[in-house]
């Protein structure tokens, strides 16, 4: 391990959550230290299926995605009852425009459809 901080080795992290596994990824970005003895930790990718919508988690993980330029899937049912596309599309939309974050969004194809 020296030897590839030595070499200026980053640690690349990618998650993957589905459903409430996504609050639990974005908990791990939001609340991670910023490096790893001294070598600062990069989330490369991040996959959200279904996705639930914390407000305070995704806000404090928004600023650690930006700044390692996350590439973001989501993967999300717009019908889904438990938790509604209305609220997750409106924050990765957000952080789409704010931070010019790679969002690539795959919904269900009544979306589609009708989008």
């Amino acid at each position: 391990i020296e030897l590839l901080h030595s070499l200026g080795a980053v640690p690349y992290i990618s998650l993957m959550g589905i459903s409430a596994g996504v609050d639990r990824i974005l908990s791990l970005v939001a609340y991670s230290p910023v490096s790893l003895n001294g070598v600062p930790i990069r989330f490369p990718h991040l996959v959200s299926i279904c996705g639930n919508f914390h407000q305070v988690i995704y806000w404090k993980a928004s600023k650690k995605l930006s700044s390692c330029q996350t590439r973001i899937i989501i993967s999300h049912h717009v019908n889904d009852k438990l938790c509604k596309w209305r609220d997750v599309k409106g924050f990765w939309e957000w952080l789409s425009k704010k931070y010019n974050t790679k969002i690539y969004k795959q919904l269900n194809l009544m979306e589609r459809i009708n989008g």
